[in-house]
C-alpha cells in the first residue's frame, strides 16, 4: 500500500499487567510484512515485503530457513528503474496442475518512474526458479492480489487499487496468467465509520468460502503507527464478485489494541489526584543533576504531552499538545505511583532517546524504536511509593514527535 507519511517521533510511557501481551515475543519473521504463505508438501512457504524475491520454508510456522532466491525482478518494463527485487511485496501462491504459481505486487513511486503493478510469474518446481511468462507487460495496475478458487475450479483475483483512497477490486480468471472479464469495484472504506478513522484505505483482500457463504477480509485504516488505527474487517456474500459496503460486518473482527489503552487505563501522568497534562521542558541542555527528583526546574517551559512538529489528523497514538521545532529536548515530569509491580516502559520513538526514573537510566536507544519493554525487578525497585520523577531526554530523527502515557 502507499499513502504520503506526514513527520513525526513518539515516546510513550506504561505501567500495568495487560501491556505485557504486546510484546510478540515469536514474531513470525522479524521485519517482513504483507506475507503470503503456501502449504505444500507438508512444508509452508513464505514471501513477502523486505524478502527481496526469496522464500522461507517452514514445517510448523514458527522456525523457519534461510532465505532461499526464487524470483527476481528481470522483466522489459523495469529496467532502468529503481523497481529492483526489494519492490516484491504483497506475494501471494498457487499450485494447480504441476504449476507453481508466484504473484507479487509492485509499488514503486519514484523520481525516475512510477511503478504500481501486479506480477505473475511461474516455475514448475516450488522453489523456483520462477520466471514470468509475459516480460514485456505486467498483470495489471493494482496491488494486494490474492488468489482464490472456487468449488468449481473458477479462478478469481482480489486486487486493490488507488481510487477513492485504496479501493477493493476482484476480476474473474480465464487460468492463472490471463483474465477473463472486465475487473468489478467491490467496496472502497466508509466515511465516518471505523474504517475512516485517518485515511481512506481499503486493502489486503483474503477470500475463503464456508458453508456455501463468501467471506472477505479486508484492513482499513493506515498500517503506519503514525495513526494506530490499523484494524480488521469482514464481508460476507453469497457469489465471489458480490461484496460490497451492504455486506460489510459493522465493526472490526480484530480491533487496533492502541485505543482501548486509556479506556481500561488510568494514565497517572495526567490524572496524578487531578487532572495536569504537562511537563516541564527545556530545549537547552540543562545543567547536571537534572535528572533527579531534587533538580530545581522552575525556570523551564510547560507544555501539555505530546511534543511534535505537527498534528496528524485522526492519530490514535500521536496526540498533538505543545510545538516542538528544535532538534533537542529535555523533558520532566512528577508523578505518584500507587503500586511499584509489573511495570512496562511504552517506547515509539525516531531520534536517540534516553529515559530516567528518580535518576536511574532505564532506557536508551539509538536511532528510531517502538516497543514494550517490561522493567525487571531492579528497574521497578527504583519506582516509590508517593512521588517519583520522569527525566527524558531525546532528539529529532528523521521526524519529531514525543508523547508519554504511565498506565496502571
Amino acid at each position: 500500500m502507499f499513502v504520503s507519511r506526514k513527520a513525526i517521533l513518539p515516546f510513550l510511557f506504561a505501567c500495568c499487567n495487560s501491556l505485557f501481551a504486546q510484546n510478540i515475543q515469536n514474531p513470525v519473521l522479524t521485519g517482513v510484512a504483507d506475507a503470503g504463505v503456501m502449504k505444500y508438501n507438508g512444508k509452508y512457504y513464505l514471501g513477502g515485503v523486505r524478502t527481496n524475491g526469496d522464500f522461507y520454508v517452514s514445517k510448523d510456522l514458527t522456525h523457519w530457513s534461510k532465505p532461499i532466491h526464487v524470483v527476481s525482478m528481470n522483466n522489459d518494463w523495469s529496467q532502468n528503474t529503481g523497481a529492483d527485487n526489494s519492490q516484491i511485496h504483497a506475494n501471494d501462491m498457487l499450485y494447480l496442475n504441476g504449476q507453481f504459481h508466484l504473484y507479487w505486487s509492485v509499488n514503486y513511486w519514484g523520481k525516475d518512474k512510477h511503478a504500481v503493478h501486479i506480477v505473475h510469474a511461474q516455475s514448475q518446481h516450488v522453489l523456483g526458479p520462477y520466471v514470468e511468462p509475459d516480460k514485456k507487460s505486467w498483470m495489471d495496475n493494482r496491488i494486494d492480489p490474492k488468489l482464490f478458487k472456487d468449488d468449481d475450479g473458477q479462478l478469481y483475483m482480489y486486487m486493490v487499487r488507488f481510487t477513492d483512497g485504496n479501493t477493493i477490486w476482484a476480476r474473474k480468471m480465464k487460468n492463472p496468467s490471463q483474465f477473463a472479464g472486465d475487473p468489478v469495484c467491490l467496496f472502497a472504506s466508509l466515511p465516518n465509520t471505523w474504517e475512516t478513522i485517518d485515511n481512506r484505505v481499503a486493502e489486503g483482500p483474503w477470500v475463503i468460502k464456508y458453508r456455501q457463504r463468501y467471506y472477505m477480509m479486508y484492513n482499513a485504516n493506515h498500517t503506519s503507527t503514525h495513526w494506530g488505527n490499523y484494524q480488521l474487517g469482514v464481508a460476507e456474500a453469497d457469489s465471489p464478485l458480490s461484496f460490497q459496503n451492504g455486506n460489510k460486518y459493522s465493526y472490526p473482527v480484530v480491533e487496533s489494541n492502541q485505543s482501548i489503552l486509556e479506556e481500561n487505563y488510568v494514565d497517572v501522568l495526567r490524572y496524578d489526584g487531578k487532572y495536569n497534562p504537562f511537563f516541564a521542558y527545556t530545549e537547552t541542555k540543562p545543567l547536571g543533576g537534572w535528572t533527579l527528583p531534587v533538580y530545581k526546574d522552575s525556570d523551564w517551559k510547560q507544555g501539555e504531552g505530546g511534543f511534535a512538529a505537527e498534528e496528524i489528523a485522526g492519530s490514535t497514538t500521536r496526540k498533538f499538545g505543545t510545538k516542538w521545532d528544535s532538534s533537542f529536548l529535555w523533558l520532566r515530569k512528577n508523578f505518584t505511583a500507587q503500586q511499584t509491580r509489573n511495570l512496562a516502559l511504552r517506547v515509539l520513538h525516531t531520534g536517540d532517546t534516553k529515559v530516567y526514573l528518580n535518576g536511574l537510566l532505564i532506557y536508551e536507544k539509538g536511532g528510531s524504536n517502538y516497543c514494550i519493554v517490561n522493567l525487571e525487578p531492579k528497574q521497578c525497585a527504583i519506582l516509590k511509593e508517593g512521588n517519583n520523577l520522569l527525566a527524558i531526554e531525546t532528539q529529532r530523527g528523521i521526524r519529531r514527535f514525543l508523547t508519554f502515557l504511565c498506565l496502571t
